[in-house]
């Protein structure tokens, strides 16, 4: 089975040393959105819009967008179990 998205960016983020303040402060994205992207309950989010923009923009300063998990979120597929 797929890592999850959350899972996905938050181990990518660990992996390139980013607290999650460091990049709250560099993508200007609050750091409880940024909690709520990596624990995969974007459904806490209020719109799909924002949830989609917040997390194109986490993937892009992570330089996470060749990701799979990445690219199949934000391309609107549904994910393959």
């Amino acid at each position: 089975m797929p890592e999850s998205l959350g899972k996905t960016l938050k181990k990518i983020r660990k992996s390139k040393g980013f607290s999650l303040e460091e990049a709250s402060e560099k993508t200007r994205i609050p750091k409880n959105t940024l909690s709520i992207i990596e624990e995969d309950r974007l459904n806490e989010i209020e719109s799909l819009f924002y949830a989609r923009g917040f997390v194109k923009s986490y993937a892009q300063f992570l330089g996470a967008m060749e990701d799979n998990v990445v690219k199949r979120y934000l391309s609107g597929a549904p994910k393959k179990d």
